[in-house]
Formats: structure tokens, sequence, C-alpha cells
């Protein structure tokens, strides 16, 4: 009788990639966006960044956004554009035959989403310079995606919530013939920027893939290579995003193209999981959890609420826990923390016989004991 193979479920949060490239860290990205925004370039000016930071503190709980993570800078246009696109459904009700205030509302609602959109392109933009300036130096990368699919014969599935290529081009490097991510490998779509019409892979709309490819990437909350428009959801490779820059088509109000992304506060980053194609990279996650009986989880804070359900499910719908590894650097995550985030009931017993952390940080981890002792 064969042996049953090793499943691996892998949830991979920013401080995987700041450990290779610590340009992509939160802070730095949202003052370098909230910097260009200020410039004057692309229609953008000192007054719009300064809407967008009074809004981010109007959505803050305490009054005073964190203006080191860009999700609270240009995720409250979101809030505030589902709000006004609340208010005109109120208006048509309350005042159907007022035409001024669906006006008024209406314009309102563009240019919360005409600054929303120039948010949005300034952080993508700015990950994908930051990314790619450091694409030569991968190789310890390479070295723990290597070690990470080595280490298991059963299907590998990294679940990812950078919106960067780094992991995707890590992967495409060491093991692209057993790859397959959120792409279609046979449907395509066509896309215009500019006056230039494109034809690109189309995004899978089912958790279907080839027989051979046992390593999976879904991005859970989207890439900066993903774009959709009313035709549908596609993949932009990293070479046309660097010839054709997107972002400034967008910015320009030159292209019916956005971001497929999920840059959201957390109360409309829940809901907005729920819709395709967010809601089929969750589902392929949640299956990767249940089949898989090893968890190992690198540099995830456990703050997004949506991610942290998927968890809590599979612990409540299982009697027996997983091996889980936690990868981190310092004393955060604490045990308790996750606990919480994760639903583990104390009544079913201590934590500290399957959950175990590495506090050394994501990069050499392959090589530490904490990793040997998980796959052993």
């Amino acid at each position: 009788m064969a042996e049953e193979k090793r499943h691996l479920a892998v949830l991979v949060g920013n401080g995987l990639s700041i450990a290779f490239n610590p340009e992509l860290g939160l802070g730095r990205i949202s003052e370098e966006v909230l910097a260009r925004m200020a410039s004057g370039t692309d229609g953008a000016d000192e007054a719009v960044a300064d809407a967008m930071k009074r809004i981010a503190d109007s959505y803050s709980p305490d009054g005073s956004a964190d203006y080191s993570d860009f999700e609270n800078i240009v995720g409250a246009f979101g809030g505030h554009s589902s709000m006004l696109v609340d208010l005109s459904q109120l208006a048509d009700l309350v005042e159907p035959d007022d035409d001024d205030l669906r006006a008024a509302i209406e314009r309102s609602a563009e240019f919360a989403m005409k600054v929303r959109d120039a948010g949005v392109s300034h952080v993508l933009e700015v990950i994908f310079e930051h990314a790619r300036a450091h694409v030569e130096e991968m190789t310890d990368m390479y070295a723990l995606t290597n070690a990470i699919v080595d280490s298991f014969d059963g299907r590998v599935t990294f679940g990812n919530l950078n919106y960067d290529t780094l992991l995707l081009s890590a992967l495409l490097e060491t093991c692209k013939p057993i790859l397959a991510d959120m792409a279609s490998g046979w449907e395509t779509g066509s896309v215009t920027v500019g006056e230039v019409k494109f034809t690109v892979p189309a995004l899978r709309k089912a958790l279907s893939y080839p027989a051979g490819a046992r390593v999976r990437l879904l991005h859970l909350h989207g890439s900066l290579t993903f774009w959709g428009s009313k035709k549908g959801h596609f993949k932009l490779d990293t070479n046309f995003l660097d010839a054709y820059r997107p972002w400034e088509t967008v910015r320009r109000g030159a292209t019916e193209l956005r971001p497929d992304v999920v840059l959201a506060n957390q109360k409309d980053k829940t809901g907005a999981v729920t819709q395709y194609p967010f809601s089929l990279a969750y589902k392929g996650f949640a299956d990767s959890l249940a089949e898989s009986a090893h968890w190992l989880v690198i540099g995830y804070s456990f703050r997004d609420a949506a991610v942290n359900d998927l968890f809590a499910a599979e612990l409540r719908a299982n009697d027996e826990v997983p091996e889980m590894l936690v990868v981190t650097l310092g004393d955060r995550p604490t045990r308790a923390e996750v606990e919480a985030a994760i639903g583990w009931d104390v009544a079913r017993g201590s934590s500290k016989g399957w959950l175990k952390f590495d506090r050394k940080g994501a990069s050499g981890f392959q090589d530490r004991k904490s990793w040997e002792d998980f796959t052993g």
C-alpha cells in the first residue's frame, strides 16, 4: 500500500517580503505614496494627500489613523465611496425627483473613487518599483522556497497576502514545471491600455489545475499583476507592467482597467474577500488547510480577521490539530495573540504541543532546528 502523501498549507505575510527586501516595509511604502500624491504629479496635489489623511483619521477608531500602513490611508476612501453609494440609493428612495441631489452625490462618489484610484495606483506602482529593483538579490529566497517544496511530497499551497511578485518570482525560478497560480493556462482576454489592445491570460474561474501542478500560489488579496474590467479579470506579467505602466493610465482616466486588489480597511476587507477573484483564492486556501496536517505561517501578524477565520473554521471542524509553525521576527505575535486570532479553545488543552514558533525571522529559517522539527 502506497504511503499517503504529506500536504502543506503556507500563509505568507509582509514579513517575508521585508526579510528579503526591506524597501517593501509598509511604512516606507506609505511615506513614498503620500509624498508622490503631494508632489502635484498625475493630477494629485498636496490638498488631496491631506484630504486622504483626514478621511483616514475619520475612519480610525481613535480618530488618528496609522499613516505607516497604506491600507489605513487608501482604504478609507473605499469605505467613503461605499457610503456615498448607499446615500445615493437612499436619495432615490426618499427624494426620487431631486435630480440636483442625485447629481451632487454622484459627483462626490466619482471624486472619492478618483482619489482612491490615485492612491491604489501609487501604492502598487511603488511596490512594483521596489520589488523590481531587488529582483536579482533572490538567492536566499530561492533556497527557502526550494526547501519548503522539497520537504513535502504532496500538494504545497501558498496563500500570499502580499501584492508584490517576490514569491511568484522565487517559485517560477525553483519549481516552474509543477507550479500553478491563479492565471488560467488556456483562457485569454483582451485589455486596452491607452489606445492599444492586448491579449493577456485570464484569471481562473474555478479551482482546477493541471495534474502535475502540486505547487499552488493563491493571492488572497490580489496582486499588482491582477487587473479587472467589465470584460473580465486578467493577469498582466511584470514585463507588461514595466513597459506600459497601467497605473499611470488609471490616474489619467485613460483605461477602464482597475487593479484587482483588496486594499481596504478591516471592515470593508471582510466584505471584499467574498467577491471574485478573492473568494476563489480564499476557497482554495481553506481547502488546503483542510487537507494539510502541516500549517506554516511566515511573516504574518494575525491581525486580518478574514484570514484568521479560515484557521478558526478548520480548527473547529476537526478534533485532530495540525503541526503549525509560525515564523516571525521578535516577540510578536505572542502565543496568546495567535490562539485568540485563530480561535483556539483553551478547554481543548495547551497549544504548546502543536503550535510552535521561530522568532528569528524568515531569512534562513529552513536551516534552523524549528524547521527540522516541523518537517521531521
